[in-house]
């Protein structure tokens, strides 16, 4: 072919020869549905500015616009629907939007602040697929074809998707087509959501696509419009070797995409393993409440998080930052790794309320740095008992949290036999020991016939001889027996065999039927 266009003309050019399917050997090709999720307004939503499609639905729609620096100039990046009403579109210079319209707002773009919330939309997005592509700066990638049937169909997925993003204050356009090209390109389309299940419905879908949306260089657009190609439909009838002689391979590989003749991979995105969120304060405080209110944001965030990886954490740290001071660090350990946002909360209202603040905040930072699966629940015939432990585990929890990780302890298995030796415990939950677990400080002298505030006492067990120690100096020869009096408490006596002496050294916790023999 000589030429593409005469005097500004296209050429009517015959529509060419599908080419012949070669079977292919192996197993079939797997369908895919790319959904395409493009935020055009992410530059101002990441700076917080309220839209017309917030949720609430009542935002008064300010006269806003991002602006960046290029090449020396001040440059229209976004603006609000208000400001584009009034003419201001981006890519134009500051000094001729201002003068379009004067009462116009600007903010610097702030691209770590597009990327946080970008990521945040990602992580939001796995709910609907774990097949997530994210594509700064203003760009989402779901591979759905999985999910259409939990959700009720490709419109209702769409709908779930787009009424999700409102919620959060997002507008979004969507496209629905078998390939991440054209899903990339349809959705930065205005106007409704475009659903293209099939090869025949993405062509069509393509056709009328005008050739200046495309993310191609200026100077290529500007070359296929001197030829006469309005539309992709105009393109994609010439015949490919031309396309490739007169604009290079990569032109005609991404039409192949486009298409779906060649096969894109794209990387899967993955959630990070540890979450890190900072909140600044409006105004520095030290009142545990407000502190506590705006540590509640960062949990149920927390929440969403662990909710999305069907994950528990066994503990996390909350920071409090001071204007020139050290931050203050409360760690929250727990007994088993925990999702349950509210019992979470209550911990670190609790440790808030005992926290000594040497200054104001300004900040809070949460973050979990270890994640573990979270423990599924039993099902209907161990429910009961699993809520009791459940509740007598976070009733352990907020007393230790309470009265100090000190204030909790449980005997420890020692080589040691000496009863004394159980004295340093770990700071955790008592648990069931086979001897008594109230221990005196120092044993207490009976008299010389073992009475116990004047009643006779009862053998319930022993004598059970403990002698060892001799090898540090402090060595033991005594005979222990578990006893109980008239009115049935029970108390664990010795019998010191080199002095010769009864003492008192614990009391039991159980109350069995009692052994009918008297102490010697």
């Amino acid at each position: 072919m000589s030429g593409l266009a005469l005097h500004g003309h296209p050429l009517p050019l015959p529509e060419p020869a599908p080419a012949p399917q070669r079977p292919r050997a192996g197993h079939p090709r797997r369908q895919v549905l790319w959904l395409g999720i493009h935020l055009p307004r992410l530059a101002l939503e990441a700076l917080g500015t309220p839209t017309e499609h917030s949720l609430s639905g009542t935002s008064s729609d300010p006269m806003d616009a991002v602006v960046e620096s290029r090449a020396g100039l001040t440059i229209i990046y976004a603006s609000s629907p208000k400001a584009e009403r009034a003419g201001v579109q981006p890519g134009m210079t500051l000094a001729t939007a201002c003068a379009l319209s004067p009462g116009l707002t600007t903010r610097m773009r702030d691209t770590r602040a597009e990327q946080r919330r970008l990521m945040a939309l990602a992580a939001w997005a796995n709910r609907f697929t774990p097949i997530v592509v994210p594509e700064p700066p203003d760009l989402l990638l779901l591979e759905v074809y999985g999910s259409l049937t939990l959700f009720g169909g490709p419109e209702a997925l769409c709908r779930a998707v787009r009424r999700g993003l409102r919620r959060q204050g997002h507008e979004s356009r969507l496209a629905l087509t078998p390939t991440p090209a054209a899903s990339r390109l349809l959705a930065r389309l205005p106007g409704k959501t475009r659903i293209a299940q099939t090869c025949p419905d993405l062509l069509a879908a393509l056709r009328n696509v005008p050739v200046h949306v495309a993310p191609w260089p200026e100077h290529l657009r500007r070359r296929l419009r001197q030829t006469g190609i309005r539309t992709l439909g105009d393109l994609m009838r010439l015949p490919r070797a031309g396309l490739a002689r007169r604009f290079g391979r990569a032109f005609t590989d991404w039409l192949a995409r486009l298409q779906g003749e060649q096969t894109e991979v794209l990387a899967p995105w993955h959630p990070p393993e540890r979450y890190r969120r900072t909140l600044e304060l409006p105004s520095e405080t030290c009142q545990a409440d407000r502190l506590h209110g705006a540590a509640e944001n960062l949990l149920q965030d927390l929440g969403r998080w662990l909710g999305q990886r069907g994950a528990a954490v066994p503990g996390f740290t909350l920071e409090l930052f001071h204007d020139r001071r050290p931050p203050t660090c409360l760690r929250i350990e727990l007994r088993s790794p925990s999702h349950d946002v509210g019992c979470l909360g209550e911990l670190l209202r609790i440790h808030l309320e005992n926290a000594r603040l040497p200054a104001p905040v300004t900040a809070l930072h949460l973050r979990a740095d270890a994640i573990q699966p979270a423990a599924p629940r039993e099902g209907e015939l161990l429910s009961r008992a699993a809520d009791t432990q459940e509740s007598w585990t976070w009733t352990l929890q907020r007393v230790r949290a309470r009265l100090g990780p000190g204030a909790l302890k449980r005997l420890r298995r020692s080589g040691d036999p000496r009863p004394e030796s159980v004295g340093s415990g770990e700071r955790d939950f008592l648990p069931r020991a086979p001897r008594p677990l109230w221990l005196l400080r120092r044993p207490v002298p009976l008299p010389a016939r073992g009475l116990l505030h004047g009643e006779t006492l009862e053998s319930e067990n022993g004598p059970e001889r403990i002698e060892t120690g001799w090898w540090d100096g402090g060595d033991i020869r005594r005979d222990y027996v578990l006893a109980r009096d008239a009115r049935g408490l029970r108390v664990w006596l010795f019998r010191d065999l080199r002095q010769r002496r009864r003492f008192l050294h614990g009391f039991a916790t159980q109350l069995d039927p009692p052994r009918r023999h008297h102490t010697r």
